[in-house]
């Protein structure tokens, strides 16, 4: 699951994750922050949830679900063509 997180939808971000976690079949959720380069990264690995924050925009986001890797700058559309 990808959410991107806007400055009204910070207050929830808490409730929503703790009910997240609760689906089953989910295995990835990506918190992306709309005003700064920064996602927020959680997986579950053997039925537990592991978290990293990624900031700045040559760092890299692998989502093993859908084997994608992908830096922040694309996400942003801030990359050096």
């Amino acid at each position: 699951m990808l959410r991107v997180l806007s400055e009204n939808s910070q207050e929830d971000l808490t409730s929503k994750y703790e009910a997240y976690q609760q689906l089953e079949s989910l295995l990835e959720y990506i918190v992306i922050y709309q005003n700064e380069e920064k996602a927020h990264y959680c997986v579950k690995i053997e039925g537990k949830w592991e978290e990293k924050d990624i900031q700045g925009q040559d760092e890299t986001l692998w989502l093993s679900s859908v084997r994608l890797n992908i830096r922040l700058c694309e996400i942003y559309e801030k990359c050096e063509r």
